[in-house]
């Protein structure tokens, strides 16, 4: 977080030390300089508010670096698909349902053709300027294989790995996080937008958070807003790291 005023523009006068008040707390925040401009960086850490800059290779929620996982599609991005042997047989269908569906709804919700690339044309100049939608496991998709190690969720052939709990090899991982290879775009795993054949505009809202494991053999918890069955689902916390785990109520 900043607190910034440009020359000329800072309510105070040169040389005085403001206090910034602040989630009950209060900090004295760097002199006003003699144009009259000011500018702070704040940080939160255990709860507690204080001046500082983050480590330049620690990740931290910002804007347009949030989640969930509709905030991928607010920008850039190219649609990955996968063209490697998968964890699972099963899971090749699963993951080329899940990337023909968000082709699909894009064009019929937008009006306009996504980019998709399979993962072995995958080049740094897309990795560069867009977020990775990344479709399949960590065998099938190369790009995902790239970087399975450094995200928060694990899958393996045994299944997958969300902190202290697993799920079985019928279990699928879909999630948004900062791309390892370029921490200033997304990656997204195994997901377009999360609205679905929504009645109005009004509907039309994310349906899951940063993260969710899906059971690929049942239908989905609630059709017409999400064909998936949720299994647990989360938010990551603002350093990007495992959050506890919810699960749905309504598995109708």
């Amino acid at each position: 977080m900043h607190v910034s005023f440009d020359a000329g523009q800072a309510p105070f006068a040169a040389g005085t030390r403001p206090r910034l008040h602040i989630d009950g707390a209060s900090l004295t925040l760097p002199a006003v300089a003699r144009d009259k401009s000011i500018r702070a960086a704040l940080i939160r850490t255990n709860g507690a508010w204080q001046l500082g800059e983050l480590p330049p290779n620690q990740l931290r929620k910002s804007h347009g670096l949030q989640g969930p996982i509709d905030d991928a599609f607010m920008d850039a991005f190219v649609f990955v698909r996968p063209t490697g042997t998968p964890l699972s047989p099963a899971m090749v269908k699963w993951a080329n349902e899940q990337a023909d569906y968000a082709t699909s709804e894009w064009v019929h919700f937008f009006r306009g053709e996504p980019r998709v690339k399979k993962d072995a044309d995958v080049t740094d100049a897309d990795i560069a300027a867009s977020s990775l939608v990344l479709f399949g496991d960590p065998s099938s998709n190369a790009v995902y294989k790239r970087i399975a190690a450094r995200l928060p969720i694990q899958w393996r052939a045994d299944g997958v790995q969300v902190g202290q709990e697993k799920f079985s090899a019928d279990h699928a991982a879909v999630f948004v996080f900062p791309n390892p290879l370029n921490p200033r775009r997304y990656v997204v795993i195994n997901s377009g937008f999360t609205f679905h054949d929504q009645a109005n505009n009004a509907m039309q809202t994310p349906k899951l958070p940063d993260w969710a494991i899906v059971d690929t053999t049942k239908p989905g918890n609630n059709y017409r807003y999400l064909p998936l069955f949720v299994a647990a689902q989360g938010f990551f916390d603002e350093s990007w790291k495992l959050h506890e785990a919810a699960r749905p109520t309504d598995s109708k």
